[in-house]
């Protein structure tokens, strides 16, 4: 289980301390690039998605957008979707069945994407694509693949989300980023922008002469609580603070407090007994993010709601980018 660092936003004393490890890191990542397996290209169209830093940035809603969109345009090929299946127990590739598969085996993100398509559960991303290619898929999408070079792709979206950018800009642990961003971004066809580029991010891409094609796209909500209520929110996620402002701000809902879980959080059952004691402190409602909801059992899932999101991108320019490949 992960919390994101405060000290990844800014650079601050803490994050200039952990600069020599940073350093360490970004060698041995380039020497364990170095002896991976070569590059293969796959008898499927492969997209890869992906975030430049550490968790929060859009890659779940990114998949499923791409994936209805496949699916709505081109429903003539067979599709799936391929994960780590982060905090799950399975480990060989397999084809998640949400009837059959609990989220303790394929952890919360599989559940979530298996409502859109096909979803392929694999540690290892390779045996995940030679497993779909075995089962004759025509395009597979690939959830936090565009870090992996073993697999040559079709088609790549680095997603960023404007409002954050990259945090303080530096390489794990001194900040969020899992590669230098214009490392990463060399290897995106394109660009996803997440709401405005406050952080200027493109422009300093632009300065090291890297531009990809750049795709705006938009969060939406499609939930509609009642604005009347008082409410408390909870979230195990890459960045809690992102979903609480998005209910304070963008929903307009009033929030009498909010917990923070570590991303992919196992919750247990002191952790509901707590919150269900805070919301009955405040007389108030609980929401939660369907990321954490799925997690629930039945019990707990009745004594609250989730906030469904959607998110919305360019579609006439991905389709058309997406044909080519197709």
């Amino acid at each position: 289980m992960f919390s994101t660092p405060k000290f990844w936003d800014h650079k601050g004393i803490l994050a200039h301390i952990m600069l020599p490890f940073s350093v360490i890191y970004f060698l041995l990542k380039r020497i364990i690039e170095a002896f991976k397996r070569k590059e293969k290209k796959f008898n499927f169209c492969s997209i890869l998605v992906g975030n430049a830093v550490v968790g929060g940035a859009g890659k779940t809603p990114t998949c499923i957008s791409i994936a209805k969109l496949i699916k709505h345009n081109f429903p003539e090929k067979k599709l799936c979707i391929v994960t780590k299946g982060y905090g799950g127990s399975i480990t060989s590739p397999t084809l998640l069945d949400p009837k059959k598969h609990s989220f303790n085996e394929t952890g919360d993100e599989p559940q979530i994407l298996a409502k859109t398509c096909d979803v392929i559960i694999a540690k290892n991303r390779f045996r995940g694509a030679e497993f779909a290619e075995q089962n004759n898929y025509d395009v597979v999408i690939f959830d936090d693949g565009i870090h992996d070079r073993r697999i040559k792709k079709d088609f790549s979206l680095l997603v960023i989300d404007g409002k954050y950018g990259i945090g303080n800009g530096l390489v794990l642990p001194a900040g969020p980023l899992r590669d230098r961003l214009d490392i990463t971004a060399k290897y995106a066809t394109h660009i996803l922008m997440i709401g405005k580029d406050e952080k200027k991010i493109i422009d300093k891409l632009k300065r090291r002469k890297i531009d990809p094609p750049v795709l705006k796209a938009q969060i939406s909500n499609l939930s509609q609580p009642d604005k009347e209520k008082t409410y408390i929110a909870f979230a195990g996620i890459g960045r809690p603070q992102k979903f609480f402002d998005m209910l304070r701000f963008d929903m307009k809902l009033k929030l009498s407090e909010t917990v923070e879980f570590p991303d992919h959080y196992n919750y247990e059952e002191n952790d509901l007994n707590y919150i269900k004691s805070i919301a009955e402190k405040h007389k108030a409602e609980i929401l939660t993010t369907e990321k954490d909801f799925v997690k629930f059992p039945d019990t707990f899932q009745k004594q609250c709601s989730f906030i469904e999101i959607e998110l919305n991108i360019e579609d006439n320019y991905l389709r058309d980018a997406l044909k080519k490949c197709l």
